[in-house]
């Protein structure tokens, strides 16, 4: 063990290292090596935080080096793909045809068909409710209403208009289904590998909502 106020630079190395070769224990990527960009950051934070705190209750006497934020504009290597991650996540018409070919289950089909349609995130068309609104003449039509969104955070109502009844079939599956993220998003990253389009952090379920 390591004291706190025995903590140098090196042990700050050797956690960095930890984070890019420890392997994923949960989530989509389980049993891959090394965390994301995006997790390495929200744990630094934390544990930047803890030793500023211990700073200030004189517990150490400086805050070890190493714990910087990885730069969002980062060109990372996913599947010997080079891919920038502030570019914009895409999953192109003939891709997702492929993807609902290579899909065999019926109820992750209607979750990509919603996705790609309506632009919904996974935890939304699972809380989104069905209603129906006027349009500009009067007449009314189909929508889903959603107040919840990214985080479990709450926000104004958006009303996402559906585009022709057989969403609102997809919509009434997935309701029914109640799938979980990670078993939503196991099945994306399998049936786009059988489509051959798939790269990690890039050819993502989110890139179906682009």
């Amino acid at each position: 063990r390591t004291l706190l106020n025995e903590i140098t630079n090196r042990d700050i190395v050797k956690l960095n290292s930890w984070f890019k070769e420890t392997k994923r224990m949960r989530g989509a990527y389980k049993g891959t090596i090394g965390l994301s960009d995006n997790t390495i950051n929200i744990r630094r934070r934390a544990i930047l935080a803890f030793f500023r705190w211990c700073v200030k209750m004189e517990y150490m006497k400086k805050v070890p080096l190493g714990l910087d934020q990885i730069p969002k504009n980062k060109v990372v290597a996913a599947s010997s793909v080079s891919i920038d991650v502030n570019r914009k996540k895409i999953i192109t018409l003939d891709e997702f045809n492929r993807l609902i070919e290579a899909e065999g289950n019926p109820i992750l089909r209607s979750y990509y068909r919603l996705a790609f349609n309506t632009g919904l995130r996974r935890c939304e068309i699972n809380d989104s409710e069905y209603t129906q609104i006027p349009d500009r003449n009067g007449n009314m039509k189909d929508v889903l209403r959603v107040t919840k969104t990214k985080g479990d955070k709450r926000e104004e109502p958006r009303y996402i208009p559906l585009k022709d009844k057989s969403l609102l079939t997809d919509w009434y599956i997935c309701k029914e289904a109640q799938y979980k993220v990670g078993r939503i998003t196991k099945g994306f990253n399998k049936s786009a590998k059988a489509a051959g389009f798939w790269i990690a952090y890039d050819k993502t379920f989110h890139a179906l909502r682009h």
